[in-house]
């Protein structure tokens, strides 16, 4: 049988197929890129309705996230096939250069020791033997695809060890990228000053605590008010934010009126006060 057409050499045979794998892969990133875009705003719907109480809503859309992330498992599945076998045929393509320079050397090395073998026997018994080494080299060289391409990796110790490997490059590249914090000096703790007793200066009108005492007088209102049963905490709470409001200045009749307490209530609390320290009574 007759050839009309010059068979293509396997080099080139290679780059076309690596060309046209290389617009599928591309194309296929372009699908799983609007695929993702789909993905993320179906799970913000999902999401959306499990915000506003709407199960049934939130249900259909999760239902349409789970079908289109099996279509987008598939695609990613066939991307790295793809990916696969242009590694695969680059491989090859470099293997198929050195078999040819190797079938060129061989048919140099023939010529030659065919030349030598009547002046020079002995490096033609050598070339004879390289030769045959050569051609061994090329027997062997089979270009196939065995083992078969997998659309998925299978993890070997080897291929563990690669993976290791490749984690470590990347968390060193990341740390040099990130900067180190600058050091800040420790603060120094700053001593803490005690509360200074606020000055309050009390006036009170006899004749108006009575009325508001039932009767009582200041003397026995004071005497009650050096009594160890002092006012309760919330009351000299109120007292004491009534003095600084008013600065210092505290008229025991008109705090009481304004408090919705008893005037000795008052008065015991200003005590209190005193005794603990928090205010300093001017006389």
């Amino acid at each position: 049988m007759v050839r009309l057409f010059r068979r293509r050499p396997v080099s080139q045979t290679i780059s076309v197929a690596l060309q046209e794998l290389g617009k599928q892969y591309a194309y296929l990133k372009a699908v799983l890129g609007r695929l993702s875009s789909r993905d993320k705003a179906l799970f913000n719907e999902c999401e959306s309705m499990i915000r506003k109480g709407n199960k049934t809503r939130a249900m259909v859309y999760a239902c349409e996230l789970a079908e289109l992330r099996k279509l987008i498992k598939t695609v990613k599945s066939a991307q790295l096939a793809i990916e696969r076998v242009i590694l695969r045929l680059e491989m090859l393509r470099e293997v198929e250069a050195v078999t040819r320079d190797l079938r060129s050397v061989l048919d140099i090395t023939q010529k030659v020791a065919v030349e030598l073998s009547e002046v020079m026997p002995e490096a033609a018994l050598q070339l004879s033997e390289m030769n045959d080494i050569v051609s061994e080299v090329l027997s062997e060289t089979v270009l196939s695809s065995n083992p078969p391409i997998t659309t998925v990796a299978l993890e070997t110790e080897e291929v563990k060890a690669i993976l290791n490997d490749a984690v470590k490059v990347a968390e060193e590249r990341l740390m040099s990228t990130i900067p180190e914090p600058p050091e800040t000096p420790e603060p120094k703790p700053t001593p803490v000053k005690g509360a200074e007793p606020i000055a309050v200066s009390a006036t009170y009108e006899e004749k108006a605590a009575e009325e508001q005492n039932g009767n009582h007088t200041f003397r026995d209102v004071l005497k009650d008010s050096f009594k160890p049963d002092y006012s309760s905490p919330l009351i000299e709470k109120w007292v004491l934010g009534y003095a600084k409001k008013n600065m210092g200045e505290i008229d025991v009749n008109k705090c009481a009126s304004e408090l919705n307490i008893l005037s000795k209530d008052v008065l015991k609390a200003l005590e209190s006060l005193h005794l603990k320290g928090k205010i300093k009574i001017q006389t």
